[in-house]
């Protein structure tokens, strides 16, 4: 789930589950990505910038993203990174 609330699920189970392991794996796998990528919002909310702050950073390079389509997201773990190098 996202800080936000939304709750994003990709797929679909492809195998037949036996005792809900499998399930529970693949929710638990979906759950830590989530858990990782943030919108612009809620990484500029995050590093305490604005939005536009973001764009320019990421625009620059400075900042990595993640491009799912047209959707952009941030690796928290970049963000803690870019953190560290900037302090």
């Amino acid at each position: 789930m996202y800080p936000s609330g939304r709750i994003l699920f990709l797929g679909t189970l492809s195998t037949p589950v036996s005792k809900g392991t499998q399930m529970q794996k693949s929710f638990e796998e979906q759950s830590a990505i989530e858990a990782r990528l943030m919108t612009a919002r809620e990484a500029a909310k995050y590093l305490n910038i604005s939005e536009r702050t973001l764009w320019t950073l990421s625009n620059g390079g400075d900042l990595p993203r993640v491009q799912i389509g047209r959707a952009v997201r941030y690796d928290a773990a970049d963000l803690e990174a870019f953190i560290n190098t900037n302090k």
